[in-house]
């Protein structure tokens, strides 16, 4: 189930941050500005409430994160999840299964941006798009989805990750505001977006024409993903 608040800047930090657990309390306070404390508050309560209608769980989770820091549930290995967030929206992703997310703004991109971590189909595909900026940013958000999927983090041959990733499913979903996929493992589809709940609710689409995605597999054609921060370093360790 897809648990989205793109309403973010709403969010009482205050209020928010007596209903967390002391450690993503603590997690949110690391960040200088409210902005980011908002963010990383908002991601949680997703789960939290996720959690609490899906599995009938009440109680404040805990994480535990692997070495590329992806977060994981303490003492329930059987309840994936994912979180993202990009500018005034937060995404949370519960499956049965190993699953991976990634929302991003609409946002400029540079040409240097696009060579740095687009294959040459996609670059193509890019610039003969009549919305190049949603192009990158389908191709990156689902680039990013496969790469915390694996838990692997975002890696310095980006050019390659839906290339490679022949056994995963995709699906992406487009706004007037935002893009996000979710990946999982063919075998183990779990997820369907047309469940998605709102915290905030925004009217959004399948993508149609002209990037003709719906739901797809990466075997049928492979299609993009969206903008976070793209490194320079082999892989970013990132806390969700």
């Amino acid at each position: 189930m897809v648990y989205l608040n793109d309403h973010v800047d709403e969010l009482d930090v205050e209020s928010a941050l007596a209903q967390v657990s002391p450690q993503r309390r603590e997690q949110a306070l690391r960040f200088r500005h409210v902005a980011g404390q908002r963010l990383c508050l908002a991601a949680y309560l997703l789960l939290k409430r996720g959690l609490l209608e899906e599995y009938g769980i009440p109680e404040n989770p805990i994480l535990s994160y692997n070495p590329d820091g992806k977060p994981s549930l303490v003492g329930h290995p059987n309840i994936h999840f994912n979180f993202s967030h990009s500018g005034n929206v937060a995404l949370c992703v519960l499956s049965n299964q190993p699953v991976g997310a990634d929302v991003e703004t609409r946002r400029r991109v540079t040409p240097e941006l696009i060579s740095y971590t687009m294959n040459d189909a996609e670059q193509a595909h890019i610039q003969t798009a009549p919305e190049p900026t949603i192009e990158f940013l389908h191709y990156w958000t689902q680039k990013e989805a496969v790469l915390k999927l694996s838990g692997e983090g975002i890696r310095n041959n980006m050019k390659e990750v839906l290339a490679e990733a022949n056994n995963i499913a995709l699906e992406t979903i487009l706004t007037e505001r935002y893009i996000y996929s979710i990946a999982q493992y063919k075998n183990q589809t779990d997820v369907a977006l047309t469940g998605t709940k709102f915290c905030m609710y925004e009217n959004h689409s399948k993508y149609t024409s002209p990037l003709d995605i719906h739901r797809y597999c990466l075997d049928n054609g492979t299609r993009s993903r969206n903008l976070r921060s793209a490194g320079t370093g082999s892989r970013q360790r990132v806390q969700y």
